[in-house]
């Protein structure tokens, strides 16, 4: 039987009803109260990111630094849509001195526990530190305040339960990349270290801002210097704490002295300062130092051993006037050592080395082969083995000077004229009256202090072809003493073309007089009296004398 197709059924078109009221005031109120919620979304949260929370919030982040050892003030709590809750102008204190700013960070983002903050609980996980500037304010003259920035300043740090862990932190300080990481333990029931005295506190912070100064002194050509520093502690005994430091720089110019492939090793534990190593490189040669310190017995003790260029380096740090008119034609070579206790009053420093320079001049005047052993206690000196040459002339001695103990002894063929560069004027003007072949002097000295007019001692003196006040004599020789402020040429020969003189002079130098005694001469004497003084000259030349001998 045949399919039948039904025609399909069209319905009939119907008319649009309109909502009902209620349906469209309801979906107004919708949108409204959205608009609302997103107005006042972006209302507060510019409100929150310009004008920040209330002082409750501030106080509640306070108080939470608090509990994790970090004492603080923040000037304004603001929100930030990518960064969470950021404080700006974060001030931190010292936990033991209130009163004492350690330093300024521009700004610290809070990575916030929000359920615990709600719940009344431990909230602050970590602090996110990006760009800031840690300033570090230093007291100056007339009450200024020195600032000191560590800029570029990033940092990450974690609160886990008891301890406060730094994974990085990093910026540059006077010119110096550094970085550090380590992590603390803050155990809140145990007490704290008894607070620093006002002096103590005083001189480290002087320390601080002497290695600030002079490190705004120093330019990087090349690139940073990088300090790299691990620690670890309890910030309830920090003295005990453990630090490791080390820092490396390329090139450092101070002023114009330039140091290369500096190296620094220094670590801080049981309460003891090493530096392990210490060197720098110039353009002569090769510092090499390392030493340590006891914080609690205040006693240190060095070594070191340089060949660097030392009247540059002295002159950049301003300390160049021992050597301002020594030139240097070779590096000196320092080796010392050395140990000394800072904890009573005045310190005491020992120290102990060898220096030797192989050519330079003082005041114009060339010397070579300079080399001395020598050792200082801050009260008595010791020069041991000096030895020096100039041209074909030597010189060895030894010397020390200690409270009423001073010994001198002397060997020497270099010529007096020399030493015009070293003495007063008067000696000055009594050595350009000398023209000599070098002579050789001995002597050996004793006395209470270095004063000559208290000196006790003895020696000789032997002169070849000399000039003295314009006359010549072909040689001399005396017995030198020193006894009660004066010194003797006993038995003294002098011998000329003409003949010769002998007997003994003396020299007072408490009252500057001159006195002669057995004399016999055949000299000329107009002229021989020129020696004594040139004053008795217009004495002596009216007489006639039958026969030179006196």
């Amino acid at each position: 039987m045949p399919t039948l197709v039904e025609p399909a059924k069209v319905s009939a078109p119907t008319r649009d009803q309109p909502p009902p009221f209620a349906r469209r005031l309801g979906v107004s109120a919708v949108r409204l109260l959205v608009i609302a919620l997103i107005s006042a979304l972006i209302g507060g949260g510019w409100y929150l990111g310009k004008k920040g929370f209330g002082e409750q919030w501030r106080h509640r982040v306070v108080e939470e630094l608090h509990k994790h050892g970090v004492e603080a003030s923040v000037r304004r709590l603001t929100l930030n849509p990518f960064r969470g809750l950021v404080a700006q102008d974060v001030r931190i204190f010292d936990s033991k001195h209130h009163e004492k700013t350690l330093g300024l960070i521009s700004e610290v983002s809070l990575d916030i526990n929000y359920a615990a903050l709600l719940h009344h609980q431990p909230f602050l996980n970590a602090l996110d530190i990006r760009n800031a500037r840690l300033t570090l304010p230093f007291a100056g003259a007339e009450g200024r305040t020195n600032q000191a920035q560590l800029k570029q300043f990033r940092a990450h740090i974690y609160f886990p339960p008891d301890q406060i862990y730094v994974s990085q932190a990093e910026g540059i300080f006077c010119g110096v990349r550094i970085s550090a990481t380590g992590q603390l333990i803050n155990r809140r029931n145990l007490p704290p270290s008894p607070p620093l005295s006002e002096e103590e506190w005083e001189k480290r912070l002087s320390i601080l801002q002497r290695v600030v100064a002079e490190l705004q002194k120093f330019r990087f050509p090349t690139e940073h210097p990088s300090l790299q520093v691990k620690f670890s502690g309890d910030l309830a005994d920090m003295e005990n704490a453990r630090i490791e430091a080390t820092l490396r720089g390329e090139r450092l110019l101070h002023d114009t002295y330039e140091m290369r492939d500096l190296l620094a090793s220094i670590e801080f534990a049981d309460q003891r300062l090493s530096i392990v190593q210490f060197t720098w490189k110039d353009a002569a040669g090769l510092f090499f130092g390392r030493g340590s310190w006891s914080r609690q017995t205040q006693e240190m003790n060095f070594q070191a051993r340089s060949n660097v260029d030392l009247k540059s380096f002295l002159a950049a740090f301003g300390s160049v006037e021992p050597l301002a008119d020594a030139t240097f034609e070779t590096a000196p070579v320092i080796d010392l050592s050395g140990r000394g206790n800072f904890g009573q009053g005045q310190p005491q420093l020992k120290i102990i080395g060898h220096a030797a320079v192989a050519s330079f001049a003082y005041k114009g005047i060339p010397f070579s082969d300079l080399s001395v052993d020598f050792s200082w206690d801050g009260k008595r000196t010791l020069l041991r083995d000096i030895r020096l040459r100039h041209q074909k002339e030597a010189l060895h001695a030894d010397l020390l000077d200690a409270p009423n103990d001073f010994r001198l002894d002397l060997d020497s063929t270099i010529d007096p004229g020399i030493l015009r560069a070293f003495v007063s004027p008067e000696l000055q003007q009594f050595f350009s009256e000398w023209q000599w072949l070098p002579p050789a002097v001995h002597l050996t000295i004793r006395g209470p202090d270095r004063h000559p007019q208290n000196w006790l001692g003895e020696g000789t003196v032997a002169l070849s072809r000399t000039r003295f006040r314009g006359l010549w004599m072909n040689s001399a020789n005396a017995k030198v003493h020193f006894r009660d402020g004066a010194v003797t040429y006993e038995d003294f020969r002098v011998v000329r073309d003409e003949g010769g003189a002998t007997g003994s002079f003396t020299y007072d130098f408490k009252k500057h007089e001159v006195r002669i005694s057995n004399i016999k001469s055949s000299l000329h004497p107009a002229e021989a009296v020129v020696w004594i003084d040139p004053n008795l000259v217009k004495t002596v030349t009216p007489y006639k004398f039958r026969t030179r001998r006196i």
